[in-house]
C-alpha cells in the first residue's frame, strides 16, 4: 500500500491520483473536527449565565477532545488501508475525553436541573457525541454507524429531561439522530470511496504484472516448442556421433554435419520466434497507445491517423510510439496526449494544471 496522504497538501503536485484523492477526503474530514473548538466557542460568545471558570474548564475539555478525535481519526483512517494496527489506546482516550465533557456539561452547565437554556445544553451535548462519533467511523460499518446515532439521539433526549425541559426530548431525540446519522454516512462513504480508489489503483498494477507474466509465459512455450525438440535431436546425434568417432566409424561426421545443419535451422526458427515478438507495427502500435493512455486516464488525440507511409518508415514509427507512449505512462503526469503523424510521429504530453510547469514532451 502506497503511504499515507495524509500530511502532503504542501506536495501536491507529487501525489498520484489516488493519493490525492485520499488528501482531499481526510483533510476534509479533519476540518469537520477541527471546527469543534470554535463551534464550542460559540457557546460562551455572548450574554451567558456561564461564569469564566465554567467557561474555561469546559473550553479545556473540548479542546483535549478535538486533539484526541484528530489522531483517532487519523490512525483509524491508516488503519482500515492497512498502515498500522487498530488505535486501542487512543480509542480509549476517546471515550475518556467524552466521559469527562458529559460530566463537566452536567456539572457546570447551568441550564441542567433548572432549564435555563435548554437549546444550548443540548447543542453542547451534540457537538460533543457527533464530533467522537465522525472520529471512529472509519473503523465501523453502517450498521454501527446507525446504533451510534441512536445513542446520541438518547443521551441528548437524557439530557433534556435532566434539564427539566419536557418538551425539547423529542426534538433532542430528531435532531440527534439526524444530525449524527446524515454526518457519520457522508464520512463513511468518503472512506468508502477512498477504499475503492486504492482497490482500482492496486487492480491495474496487478493487471499490468499479469500482463508481463502473460508475455513472458507465451514466450517461453514458444521457445520451447520451437527449440526444445530440435535441442533434444542435437543431442542425441552428438552423442550418436561421439560413439560413432570413438570406433573410427566415418559415419560420426556425417552426424556432425546433420547436428550443425540442425543448429543452424534452431538459429533460424529462434530469430523468426524473435522478430515476430519484435516487430513493431505503426497502427498496432498506435491502436494500442490509445488503449493504455485511456487506460491511464490520460486523454487521447490522434492526428493524422490514416496517412500512407512506406513500411520502414511504419516500423521505425512505431518503436516511436510505442517508447514515446511509455514514458508519458511512466515519467509524466500527464492528463493529456496527442500523437501527431505528419513528417514524423510524435508525442506532446500536456500536464495537470494543478502542476508547477509542465515537463518536457517525449520525442
Amino acid at each position: 500500500m502506497t503511504t499515507s496522504a495524509s500530511a502532503s497538501l504542501f506536495r501536491w503536485s507529487a501525489l498520484s491520483n489516488p493519493q490525492r484523492f485520499e488528501a482531499y477526503n481526510r483533510w476534509s474530514f479533519y476540518s469537520f473536527l477541527a471546527a469543534v473548538p470554535l463551534l464550542s466557542l460559540a457557546q460562551l460568545a455572548g450574554p451567558t449565565p456561564w461564569t469564566d471558570a465554567q467557561g474555561l474548564t469546559y473550553l479545556g475539555v473540548m479542546m483535549a477532545h478535538t486533539v484526541v478525535c484528530l489522531v483517532v481519526a487519523s490512525r483509524s483512517f491508516d488503519h482500515i488501508l492497512g498502515r498500522m494496527p487498530l488505535p486501542r489506546r487512543m480509542l480509549v482516550g476517546l471515550a475518556g475525553t467524552v466521559s469527562a465533557g458529559l460530566v463537566v456539561i452536567a456539572a457546570v452547565y447551568p441550564g441542567v436541573g433548572r432549564a435555563e437554556d435548554p437549546r444550548a445544553l443540548l447543542y453542547a451535548v451534540l457537538i460533543l457525541l457527533v464530533s467522537a462519533l465522525l472520529a471512529v467511523c472509519p473503523l465501523i460499518k453502517a450498521p454501527y454507524v446507525a446504533i451510534g446515532s441512536g445513542l446520541t439521539a438518547l443521551v441528548a433526549a437524557t439530557f433534556a429531561a435532566m434539564a427539566g425541559a419536557l418538551n425539547y426530548i423529542p426534538v433532542a431525540g430528531f435532531v440527534g439522530l439526524a444530525l449524527s446519522l446524515s454526518m457519520a454516512l457522508s464520512m463513511r462513504i468518503a472512506v468508502w470511496m477512498v477504499l475503492v480508489m486504492w482497490d482500482l489503483d492496486r487492480r491495474r498494477e496487478v493487471d499490468a504484472r499479469l500482463a508481463v507474466a502473460e508475455e513472458r509465459l507465451r514466450f517461453s512455450r514458444d521457445l520451447h516448442d520451437v527449440f526444445g525438440r530440435t535441442l533434444s535431436t542435437v543431442a542425441v546425434k552428438s552423442e550418436l556421433a561421439a560413439a560413432l568417432t570413438e570406433r573410427g566409424d566415418s559415419r560420426g561426421i556425417e552426424e556432425m554435419e546433420q547436428v550443425r545443419s540442425l543448429a543452424e535451422d534452431a538459429l533460424k526458427e529462434v530469430r523468426e520466434v524473435v522478430q515476430g515478438y519484435r516487430a513493431a507495427d505503426l497502427p498496432t502500435e498506435m491502436a494500442g497507445a490509445r488503449a493504455i493512455l485511456t487506460a491511464s486516464g490520460i486523454e487521447v488525440r490522434v492526428a493524422g491517423e490514416h496517412l500512407h507511409l512506406p513500411a520502414g518508415a511504419q516500423r521505425a514509427l512505431a518503436w516511436v510510439v510505442r517508447e514515446g507512449v511509455t514514458n508519458v505512462v511512466r515519467h509524466s503526469r500527464a492528463t493529456e496526449c496527442t500523437l501527431e503523424r505528419a513528417n514524423g510521429t510524435r508525442a506532446t504530453c500536456c500536464r495537470s494544471p494543478m502542476t508547477a510547469s509542465p515537463r518536457p514532451a517525449p520525442r
